[in-house]
């Protein structure tokens, strides 16, 4: 294939289409599918004389919103307590290796959808649901929920703690 026809094929549809796939299983093994896909958005966005990914093509914001949802504190599922009794509570009651997935899918999350965001053109997602809010509204609602989820992901992520690895 040439390159110009390369640089004229945007990967944002096929890219969208292939996380609501993968996002519809939520058993911990499909967190290594997800982290593998969050490398794979990570070398599209980092390759930007090959592939192509609009940045205002509404199916980044869609992926961006989809991969968002990944981030999760294995944690959460433990009554509070203190950090000791949380680790130990962690270790009875789940896989190691589950609380590992997560916690590496946490950060696969965390530096894609920072490179998906990086430039990206904030427009309503909706373009039917107007609902007498003019467009400047609906765009800083936008970057409200996307700096709300990029902080609650950097609270997840400096929250995990060192699993060791045997």
């Amino acid at each position: 294939m040439p390159p110009d026809e390369a640089l004229s094929i945007d990967l944002g549809s096929i890219l969208h289409i292939l996380v609501g796939f993968i996002s519809r299983f939520s058993d911990p093994v499909s967190y290594r599918i997800r982290v593998k896909f969050c490398a794979l958005c990570d070398s599209i966005c980092h390759r930007t004389d090959t592939l192509t990914l609009r940045k205002d093509d509404l199916s980044r914001n869609r992926i961006i919103d989809i991969v968002m949802d990944w981030f999760q504190d294995p944690t959460s599922v433990c009554p509070p307590s203190s950090g000791l009794q949380i680790m130990t509570q962690i270790s009875q009651n789940t896989d190691p290796e589950a609380i590992q997935f997560q916690y590496e899918l946490n950060f696969a999350s965390l530096r894609t959808v920072v490179k998906l965001l990086e430039r990206l053109k904030l427009q309503p997602i909706d373009n039917n649901a107007n609902d007498g809010d003019d467009s400047g509204h609906v765009v800083s609602r936008l970057f409200i929920r996307y700096s709300h989820g990029l902080l609650r992901a950097l609270d997840i992520c400096q929250s995990d703690p060192i699993v060791s690895r045997s």
